[in-house]
């Protein structure tokens, strides 16, 4: 069984490891739901979907907390925002 995964491309980094290393680990979780997909098991695929929603809502507060620091504005608090999982 062929699945389709997303590779770490070196055009996706940034200048810093930090965030980079964030944003490899996000890529492999949305890689891990792409293989739970491609089985067809409902709970893996909502484990998977679950793990990712975690690390992307810990990521965003990581990154609008540096950004806080950084005395960035934005329009909206991004690890505010709520994320759901579910199987049609």
């Amino acid at each position: 069984m062929n699945t389709l995964t997303i590779p770490w491309v070196q055009h996706l980094a940034l200048a810093a490891d930090k965030f980079d290393e964030d944003h490899w680990r996000l890529l492999d979780k949305v890689n891990s739901l792409l293989q739970a997909i491609s089985t067809g098991n409902e709970t893996q695929v909502l484990m998977a979907c679950s793990s990712l929603r975690v690390a992307a809502q810990e990521h965003f507060a990581r990154e609008e907390a540096q950004m806080h620091a950084l005395q960035y504005r934005t329009r909206s608090g991004i690890a505010n925002r709520t994320y759901s999982c579910s199987i049609a």
